[in-house]
């Protein structure tokens, strides 16, 4: 097997699109490059399983394992996701040979969520690739081709967590406050500042019930505060949450071992409802006064 999706730098990359929010129509799947030609059916032993590991998810795209077990080579040109419950991405441009019998690593931007009015999921589709498919191990004629990808979950998965995360910021609105201010918790360097909370179409109250934060940076209640309690009452329209954003550990090997610094999460429920979660990744400037962190540590800062 060649993991070629891991290689920096590989074969340009299309610039993945950001998770901002959720579509409000799918349209027909495929590719914004793709879609224009009819699609021939994937020619017998061309088969793919989908996954997204750390870095795949912070690049916003997804890693297809495209197996050959017919007995000539295939050239794949570009790769794109076609799924329905996602709007259509650009697709990534490859040129690399598929021998007979082995495997291939290629990974591909993908669009937005389309979520269903009001809350929930997207409807269950199976998912397909778009590629440019020809035939040999040298760059010639290509022919549109769409690969499905049968007993896929990842898809769904992605897009049920989308689009609960979207329906999240839509009922209320949680940013950082301006001002954080340097102090040590426990012993650890930490900041001190803010969430920002305003009602959006949230009814009753928001209670926070949890943060996640990452093994080095962690996110929590300032103390003596505990969680759950309750950020926006049922009467309020804003509201403002004191938390502390404090350094997890400083030893070189949880640094070596955080692959995600930044991927925070939190954990709210609106009136007597269910619990669900929304995204929490803070804004550069803050990231920055975050990693200044360290240097308490005697750590040099990290990317991420």
């Amino acid at each position: 097997m060649r993991r070629a999706g891991r290689v920096a730098g590989a074969l340009g990359l299309l610039a993945a699109p950001v998770l901002a929010g959720c579509a409000g129509s799918s349209g027909p799947p495929g590719s914004p490059g793709l879609a224009a030609t009819s699609m021939r059916p994937a020619p017998a032993g061309l088969s793919a399983t989908l996954s997204q590991d750390r870095l795949d998810a912070d690049a916003h795209r997804i890693t297809a394992s495209i197996r050959n077990d017919s007995a000539h080579p295939m050239r794949i040109g570009q790769v794109a996701l076609a799924a329905a419950q996602f709007t259509p991405a650009a697709p990534t441009t490859w040129n690399m040979t598929l021998p007979a019998h082995d495997e291939l690593d290629l990974w591909f931007g993908y669009g937005n969520p389309v979520c269903p009015a009001g809350a929930g999921a997207p409807a269950p589709s199976m998912p397909a690739l778009d590629l440019t498919l020809g035939s040999g191990d040298t760059a010639g004629a290509a022919a549109p081709t769409r690969l499905p990808v049968t007993g896929d979950v990842l898809v769904g998965e992605l897009a049920a967590d989308g689009c609960a995360e979207h329906a999240v910021a839509v009922a209320v609105d949680i940013t950082y406050g301006p001002a954080w201010r340097r102090t040590r918790i426990d012993g650890l360097p930490a900041l001190v500042g803010e969430l920002q909370l305003t009602r959006g179409t949230a009814r009753g109250q928001v209670t926070v019930t949890d943060y996640q934060g990452s093994p080095v940076y962690q996110l929590l209640a300032l103390p003596p505060a505990r969680l759950p309690q309750v950020a926006l009452p049922a009467a309020a329209a804003t509201e403002r949450l004191p938390v502390v954003i404090r350094v997890g550990r400083c030893d070189s090997h949880g640094l070596t071992e955080a692959k995600r610094l930044f991927a925070w999460r939190v954990y709210v429920r609106i009136g007597a409802g269910p619990e669900q979660k929304g995204n929490l990744e803070p804004p550069d400037e803050l990231r920055a006064r975050v990693h200044a962190l360290l240097a308490d540590c005697g750590t040099r800062p990290v990317a991420g």
